[in-house]
């Protein structure tokens, strides 16, 4: 049976996928693209469920996936709330990705992602074009056909 390379958790065995969601693949490429955030072992107690946890990243504030998507539910925007803060972040950026300055497919990213305790405040959105953006999660942007590819 294939398993998560983040969690562990079983996969269907026809999934050709090598994570069970989104967050655990941005949590294993953030622990293997970024080791600064790798550091000794250490012991703390989960935003949401109050549990104490161990765990050797610097940022990871939740025990589990399930309790970081618990815990979004209750802080997520509404859908006029997301709207205002990403025209707010575009004006902000004036309609420029801020890594190129290109003004072509741009998207509103997280800084600091929601798994690792970032919030939706607009001090941690900025700016992407399409590109950049993929850059950043380490994913290779192909432009003809808009698709993600893993770098893997």
């Amino acid at each position: 049976m294939k398993k998560c390379k983040y969690c562990s958790n079983e996969l269907s065995r026809y999934s050709s996928k090598k994570f069970c969601n989104y967050e655990c693949q941005e949590a294993y490429q953030l622990t293997n693209k970024l080791p600064s955030l790798k550091i000794k072992e250490i012991s703390r107690f989960c935003v949401n469920c109050k549990q104490l946890f161990s765990t050797n990243l610097k940022n990871q504030l939740f025990c589990s996936v399930n309790c970081c998507q618990q815990y979004d539910k209750s802080k997520r925007p509404s859908f006029k709330e997301w709207n205002n803060l990403v025209e707010f972040c575009l004006e902000r950026d004036f309609y420029k990705c801020i890594e190129c300055d290109s003004d072509k497919n741009l998207v509103t990213h997280h800084e600091i992602p929601l798994a690792f305790g970032g919030s939706n405040d607009i001090e941690n959105l900025i700016t992407l074009c399409g590109k950049c953006h993929h850059k950043k999660h380490g994913l290779i942007y192909d432009q003809n056909r808009g698709a993600n590819i893993s770098q893997e």
